[in-house]
């Protein structure tokens, strides 16, 4: 881009080489162009001996080492994942993909350490050796059954709803979705989205999930997640115990934090519940009003 941007302004100088109107124009702009091009060439070739003048070998390997290195060692701790969630599921209640915002930045931070976590533990086969890298962390204890840990949700709408709601039959919709870690019949049905009576479970139940799955991670009550995820073809429980190394105890947390979930969102979808209650009795007395008016 800036490249392109050199480019551009150079040409619009004064100093360009200039042909009579008779030469061909495919000759006209290939000699009008050897100024600009060889002035931006100038620029790049400087900065890179200026680059190599500093012990780096290259422009990319000075971002890394300035930039990436220490931004990992920042963004590898609790504090960090706490940020990332509260930052995605913000943009989520905003009606943005929240995840495939902040995921397609910090990935390029997290996803090479999950490798290097693989690699380590294939080697060792030792749990101990295994940090807690926020990439696999953050995907499946923040999100069990996606952005917003929203299975927890579907179960406390199904025992709390009434037969016959439009609650009721989204988050029968989404209960299945829901096993497969897909959410949005619950986040646009219901719906979460600029939904005020829902907006403090979404922010905090995703964050509680990763600070106890945190914790319990790091006093060697659960095993780490040393798999990649398997995605959504893995039903939900199921997934953590592959992801494990066949080890149960990630699958029994996701158990209790789904029940925890569940509990914390409780209170908030019968707020919820109660509002569209109200909101249909005033409409249905607008209209019963509206009638007795026209007759």
């Amino acid at each position: 881009m800036i490249g392109v941007g050199l480019f551009a302004m150079f040409s619009r100088g004064k100093f360009n080489i200039k042909m009579p109107s008779s030469v061909p124009q495919n000759i006209f702009e290939s000699f009008f162009s050897l100024i600009p091009l060889m002035e931006t060439t100038i620029i790049f070739a400087a900065v890179r001996l200026i680059i190599e003048a500093m012990n780096f070998a290259s422009l990319n390997d000075m971002v890394t080492q300035l930039l990436v290195k220490p931004l990992i060692v920042v963004t590898n701790g609790l504090p960090a994942i706490i940020i990332v969630i509260l930052i995605e599921q913000f943009l989520w209640f905003l009606g943005m993909h929240g995840f495939n915002i902040v995921w397609g930045v910090i990935a390029s931070l997290w996803l090479s350490q999950h490798f290097a976590n693989i690699a380590i533990f294939a080697k060792t086969q030792d749990p101990s050796t295994v940090k807690i890298i926020p990439y696999m962390f953050t995907n499946m204890y923040a999100m069990i059954g996606g952005s917003g840990s929203t299975f927890g949700l579907i179960i406390a709408a199904l025992f709390i709803c009434h037969k016959g709601t439009k609650e009721r039959e989204v988050a029968k919709l989404g209960l299945i979705p829901g096993i497969f870690f897909i959410n949005e019949p619950i986040t646009f049905g219901l719906p979460i989205v600029l939904n005020p009576f829902l907006f403090i479970p979404w922010m905090l139940v995703p964050v509680i999930n990763a600070v106890i799955a945190y914790f319990a991670t790091s006093l060697g009550w659960v095993f780490p997640l040393v798999e990649m995820n398997p995605g959504s073809s893995v039903p939900i429980v199921f997934n953590y115990w592959v992801m494990a190394d066949f080890h149960v105890s990630p699958a029994i947390l996701c158990v209790l934090l789904i029940i925890l979930d569940a509990v914390l969102y409780a209170p908030f979808m019968k707020m919820h519940m109660n509002n569209e209650e109200r909101m249909a009795r005033e409409q249905k007395t607008a209209e019963d009003a509206g009638v007795a008016a026209a007759d």
